[in-house]
């Protein structure tokens, strides 16, 4: 990265920083959506866009199963869809509207060639201790010893993935998300 784009990417974010530390906060939504709700995404998003009230963006991810064949677990053909739907709403109200969800964020989420096989590969499995409210460990993650790996569609990890790469729209909406 030369130094014209860090000192511009660097006034973004304090000229960002100072714009939203001087308006009230509004909330995010996150959509956690199993694969039978996918159909309804797209009337869904327009019905938040619509109707809440100081809404800062929406978070989408999949459900996570423990196993293939249970009907939380995600396809394919369901993770293409739900990226080009995400990717649709993003084209019609602006990728600002899903600061978490950046193209990287969603390649990482959605794509086969992505997909976590094991508690190793896993950015939270790896980082977060997850437990119960108690203060006892659940396993390897926040979805506990019995989720498939395979099945996981966390926005987290592969937020977590974009973010080491340096993907800069995922910087921003992070930014953004945190500080806005």
């Amino acid at each position: 990265m030369t130094l014209v784009k860090k000192t511009r990417f660097c006034k973004f974010i304090r000229d960002r920083l100072c714009f939203l530390a001087n308006r009230q906060r509004g909330a995010y939504v996150h959509l956690t959506l199993p694969p039978s709700s996918i159909p309804l995404f797209s009337e869904t998003v327009d019905w938040v866009v619509r109707d809440l009230k100081k809404l800062r963006g929406i978070i989408v991810s999949g459900t996570t199963a423990e196993s293939l064949q249970d009907s939380f677990a995600y396809t394919t053909c369901d993770r293409q869809k739900l990226k080009e739907l995400i990717t649709l709403k993003a084209d019609e109200y602006g990728w600002q509207l899903f600061p978490l969800n950046q193209p990287k964020v969603n390649q990482f989420l959605f794509d086969p060639k992505h997909a976590i096989r094991e508690p190793g590969a896993c950015s939270l499995a790896k980082r977060v201790k997850s437990l119960d409210f108690q203060g006892k460990s659940v396993g390897k993650c926040i979805f506990r010893d019995s989720a498939d790996c395979s099945t996981c569609a966390c926005n987290l990890t592969a937020l977590t993935r974009s973010v080491r790469q340096v993907d800069w729209a995922t910087i921003k909406g992070l930014i953004t998300s945190f500080y806005g």
